[in-house]
């Protein structure tokens, strides 16, 4: 908390200090292609810099690091403007539909992973499309703005790059050259597994100490945890009673379930907003039936009560035989003395277990011992916050078999009494019962190296004048009249192939190429023209893409910022 106070104190300064620098919110801090980036604009970019920076490294960045912060800062600016101007000259545009399309048939790999997707330990592809569309249960909104504003618009200037910018009509006729020709290469191959590489003990030793991270036991937590909700006493009940019915006298009057669900209140009362989806008709319950008769799209249904608590119903859509809700439900909460009465439950509870064991207290109470196996740490382990952050803390400090003092949850309602079950710290695996592996590892990381460096040494050589020969390093594969189809060593090459070809039609010196367990080093000798049949544009364009390298619109974005006519008024000094 302190922490968190003289960070906040800390930007409130740097920000008065701006506002003492420039006191209209029309300073202008700079301007980039021609672009005006007001000074209020960089200050909360600047800020936003600055608290990553804080909440990262946990101290206040000096002077370096704020030079550092605000060329950042800058630079994302010019970024986002370089983009701004490629997506309008290309005419650049994405629907809501395309981003939801995306997303579903590609879910991000956190989203994958993510313990708010899981059932029963597997990911719940409906749960996920249905946060996807309905922002319900979870709330997808910004993922959604991001592949909406960066994601999808990026993917689509790549393909408007590669097909208005890169592949001109010098460079297709260049390809299809190579596609339809033919050429005499010899090729170096050297292989990794008949690098010729001793080990011994000290090796071994010295290897498992340069690299203990890689030898580390994965820390991880098993716990054992029994559950005893609360119970909402009548006043519990009346008191949701009484809110249900202000939510509904706030609706009459015109206030929307959205401007309701974004108030304290809805945080409050834990309310929740869910879409039906269409129904039948015919299907609903007879005091469903009753509550929407003669209600119109928009209209709202009287509160309608339920053991589990009070709920109103809007009509999104009508149709002759279905239609289409959303519900607001406020859920009857136990309160004060019915959070107590549980609490002392739970304290019994735990002081039973200590006596009898989590299982056996269990049965005498009649109570379910749930578990969780070997979950690392970070993990969600019951998928509420507030109560993962609560264990966090005092599962770090415990040891295995302790059971802990009971812990609420707010979400769920309930005492938490937990028992740690197992707990293994992160510590690195004794070298005796891993020299084996030690072993293997250190002889394929040094058959590696050594394999690279006498290509290295190879491609230096060739590069100066020099020729190759026979050696125990390296072998020669003399290919005549190979086309861009045929294979090497069973692997298809392709995309080496032509950027063999390339480089030998410019004039450029050999390359190394890594495939596998093996580096080739091509030497082209000839190329054959040949003009047998027409190469399609899509195949010259699938060659072109395979063959890019994998940072290549990073390095044209650098380019693109090199050339950016940046102005900067001001700085944070």
């Amino acid at each position: 908390m302190f922490k968190r106070l003289c960070f906040t104190i800390m930007v409130s300064a740097l920000l008065l200090g701006a506002c003492q620098v420039n006191n209209t919110n029309t300073a202008v801090a700079g301007v980039i292609n021609g672009r005006k980036i007001s000074y209020p604009e960089y200050m909360e970019a600047y800020r936003a810099q600055y608290e990553n920076y804080y909440t990262r490294t946990g101290k206040a960045p000096e002077s370096a690091e704020k030079k550092q912060l605000e060329q950042q800062t800058w630079a994302n600016f010019t970024k986002r403007i370089i983009l701004d101007e490629q997506f309008r000259k290309y005419e650049i545009r994405v629907t809501h539909e395309e981003v939801v399309d995306t997303l579903a048939k590609n879910p991000p790999d956190y989203i994958l992973k993510s313990p708010l997707f899981q059932t029963n330990g597997k990911f719940d592809s409906s749960l996920y499309i249905q946060s996807l569309r309905f922002d319900s249960p979870e709330n997808l909104k910004p993922i959604r703005k991001h592949y909406y504003d960066t994601v999808i618009p990026i993917q689509k200037l790549k393909d408007k790059l590669i097909d208005k910018e890169f592949l001109n009509s010098k460079r297709v006729k260049l390809i299809s050259r190579i596609m339809n020709g033919s050429a005499d290469i010899d090729w170096l191959v050297f292989e990794v597994e008949k690098a010729s590489i001793r080990v011994n003990d000290a090796f071994i030793e010295e290897y498992y100490q340069a690299n203990l991270q890689n030898y580390m036991l994965d820390p991880y937590l098993s716990i054992k945890y029994a559950r005893i909700k609360t119970s909402p006493s009548a006043d519990d009940v009346l008191h949701s009673k009484l809110v249900a019915d202000s939510v509904m006298t706030n609706l009459t009057s015109g206030i929307d379930l959205e401007q309701i669900m974004s108030s304290q209140l809805a945080k409050r009362e834990a309310l929740e907003l869910t879409d039906t989806g269409f129904l039948f008709l015919p299907d609903l319950s007879s005091e469903m039936k009753e509550a929407v008769y003669g209600l119109e799209a928009g209209q709202f249904t009287p509160v309608i009560s339920s053991p589990e608590g009070y709920s109103i119903y809007q009509v999104a859509q009508i149709t002759k035989s279905m239609i289409k809700l959303r519900k607001l439900f406020i859920p009857n909460l136990a309160r004060g003395r019915s959070i107590a009465a549980a609490e002392a439950t739970a304290n019994n509870f735990m002081e039973l277990a200590k006596q009898i064991g989590m299982d056996q207290a269990c049965y005498e109470m009649d109570l379910e011992a749930k578990t969780q196996t070997r979950v690392k740490p970070g993990a969600a382990l019951s998928g509420d916050e507030s109560l993962d952050a609560q264990l966090i803390l005092l599962l770090n400090e415990a040891k295995a078999g302790t059971i802990l003092k009971p812990i609420f949850s707010s979400l769920s309602s309930a005492w938490y009494v937990v028992q740690i079950t197992e707990k293994q710290t992160k510590s690195p695996r004794p070298l005796d019962e891993i020299r084996d592996e030690i072993a293997r590892d250190y002889l394929t990381d040094k058959k590696q190296e050594y394999t690279l460096q006498q290509a290295r040494i190879m491609a230096d050589k060739l590069k100066s004048g020099g020729s190759f020969g026979q050696s125990n390093d390296y072998s020669v594969l003399s290919l005549r009249q190979q086309k861009i189809t045929d294979q090497i060593l069973g692997r298809n090459i392709d995309t080496i192939y032509f950027k063999s070809l390339t480089g030998y039609l410019q004039k450029e010196q050999v390359k190394i190429y890594e495939l596998p367990g093996i580096y080739l080093i091509p030497v082209v000798k000839a190329h054959y023209h040949q003009t047998s049949h027409t190469i399609s544009r899509t195949a010259i364009r699938d060659l072109y893409v395979r063959s890019l390298d994998g940072n290549w619109f990073d390095v044209w974005m650098n380019e693109q910022l090199a050339k950016a006519n940046t102005k900067i008024m001001t700085t944070n000094q």
